[in-house]
Formats: structure tokens, C-alpha cells, sequence
């Protein structure tokens, strides 16, 4: 690393001369340590260097396949590992504050999402999901 730049999955700077390890597909950046965290399956990063806060669909889809949004990937596999049991699923809302919260933090993030595993209700991750669906 030559600059220092944020763990994708701590989020503690990777400093100047240490050990990194980089995605070859999305280019996220991380702590070796944190490499069994990374966030999976990954997607290529959208066609934008930066991610819109606001748009359509297309504008935060990568241009490779699947053409899925990263945030939609990360969500759907976060509700398909600890959801599929719950009751009402996309009918109960999440709590709205920390779902306004973590939808900001993933568009903030870009390609380099943050982990959901750290998000306690599941209600939550949907509630994200069916947000940035909608626009």
C-alpha cells in the first residue's frame, strides 16, 4: 500500500508499506486478518468511480455480468444466510433509522461494501434492499 486507504471490512486505514490484499474482481481492499470477514459473493465495481447517491438502477450496475448492483448481491446473500427462516421476511419493516443508516453507508462505500453480518435484525438488511429498489 502506498497511501493509506480503508480496510473494506474493518475499516481501519491500511497504512503506508504494510501487508494488503486486494479482490481482483471488485478491488476491495483488505487487512490479511480480515480476509475470512470479506464480504462474499463480490461483483465487479459500477461503471462509475464513484457511486451515485441517487439514480436508476442501471447507473449502479457494474458493466460486466450479472449486471446486478453489488448492494443488491451483498443483500440478497445476507438475507439468503440468516433470513429464510424469518416470519414475513419483506412484509416486516426494519427499524427505519438504521435502515436510512446502512443504506447510506453502502452508498458511501461504493464497490467496497461494508459486512451485514454485523447488522442484528435481518428486517433491516430487507428493509435496505426494498429502499434502494425503489429508488
Amino acid at each position: 500500500v502506498i497511501r493509506p486507504e480503508p480496510c473494506g471490512v474493518c475499516g481501519s486505514r491500511i497504512r503506508f508499506g504494510k501487508a494488503a490484499v486486494k479482490c481482483r474482481q471488485c478491488q476491495l481492499l483488505l487487512h490479511p486478518k480480515c480476509r475470512e470477514q470479506c464480504p462474499s459473493p463480490c461483483g465487479p465495481r459500477p461503471r462509475h468511480h464513484a457511486w451515485p447517491s441517487e439514480g436508476v438502477l442501471a447507473d449502479f450496475a457494474p458493466t460486466t455480468p450479472p449486471l446486478v448492483p453489488a448492494l443488491v448481491v451483498q443483500c440478497v446473500t445476507e438475507v439468503e444466510a440468516r433470513g429464510l427462516t424469518e416470519v414475513g421476511l419483506y412484509r416486516v419493516p426494519g427499524a427505519e433509522q438504521l435502515v436510512r443508516e446502512w443504506k447510506r453507508r453502502l452508498l458511501r462505500a461504493g464497490g467496497a461494501l461494508p459486512a451485514l453480518g454485523s447488522v442484528a435484525d435481518i428486517h433491516v438488511v430487507c428493509g435496505v434492499l426494498k429502499d434502494f429498489l425503489r429508488g
